[in-house]
């Protein structure tokens, strides 16, 4: 007979703290201009995880990747470097995707479907479809979902986040020169990594300076574009302490999908932080089966 849900604790810290690690890291160059399709950018950022690894081609048997009709399916990739895949998914979402695939990996090895795990995201993201909503993904044709979002100007990330910020400025006096404050910080942390593709130091007033993009993002608020690939290998702590590279567990896996998750919805203010960032921070003081409704 099961048992009823409050007597179940499938939480991660119960039961896979710790029992699986990321075993390899790699990536391409970030560039503008490429030159090379994301079939060829995602194969070489697999690889190069996979030397980092210190794995072979047959000691990987699951993959997994994301993206927005932009960029190959893991198939393709697999049979490029003979791998023989007993999973495979390619998941349709943005940049968050990442942390859900890790927890999709460790899922689909405690399941016994595959034992290593490649995750992956290949994107032309200046010279073909970019984030920003020109190039290929202007000239897309209006169909799907799209008609409730492009019709009203929201094609690019920072037109479909425009609208919280606004909301947030609002509801809490939030100014601009308070919102600039993440690019100086993120622009410090580039000037320290020589894979950056911009690397000079920001102030608060070349933020606020800079074109207007969509109201209140300027040009030096949104993200640098640029064509790229990376992949990280997930497998068992167990496997893991064989291999090349010291051992880098992980610890858990949380996720959380808000309720109003499109544009044009309801309560702008609360739709991330509360929907997605409270709950990552809530989760572990409520025990399973008695976690409010938001968490669930």
């Amino acid at each position: 007979m099961p048992l009823p849900r409050e007597d179940v604790d499938a939480t991660t810290p119960k039961f896979l703290r710790d029992k699986y690690a990321v075993v390899g890291v790699g990536e391409t160059a970030y560039t503008r201009g490429s030159n090379m399709t994301t079939r060829a950018l995602a194969t070489i950022a697999v690889r190069n995880a996979m030397l980092d690894a210190g794995l072979k081609a047959s000691e990987i048997d699951g993959m997994l990747s994301y993206q927005s009709n932009d960029s190959v399916f893991s198939p393709f990739v697999a049979g490029d470097l003979g791998i023989r895949l007993n999973f495979y998914m390619d998941v349709f979402g943005g940049g968050s995707s990442t942390e859900a695939l890790i927890g999709i990996a460790i899922g689909v090895i405690e399941a016994g479907m595959c034992n290593t795990v490649v995750i992956f995201r290949s994107m032309n993201g200046f010279s073909q479809v970019r984030i920003g909503g020109t190039g290929v993904r202007a000239a897309a044709p209006v169909s799907g979902d799209a008609l409730h979002s492009r019709a009203y100007g929201w094609q690019s990330a920072g037109q479909s986040f425009a609208p919280t910020f606004m909301r947030h400025m609002y509801d809490f006096g939030t100014t601009a020169e308070q919102v600039a404050h993440v690019r100086v910080a993120h622009s410090h942390h580039a000037s320290n990594n020589p894979k950056a593709y911009y690397k000079k130091r920001l102030a608060v007033e070349d933020i606020i300076n800079s074109r207007m993009i969509c109201k209140p993002l300027h040009l030096l608020d949104c993200c640098v574009e640029t064509d790229n690939a990376n992949a990280i290998i997930v497998t068992t702590a167990a496997r893991a302490k064989d291999l090349k590279q010291p051992l880098v567990r992980i610890r858990g896996v949380v996720g959380a999908a808000g309720r109003h998750a499109l544009p044009g919805r309801a309560d702008f203010d609360r739709r991330r932080p509360l929907r997605q960032g409270h709950p990552l921070a809530e989760f572990r003081r409520w025990p399973a089966g008695h976690r409010p409704h938001w968490l669930l």
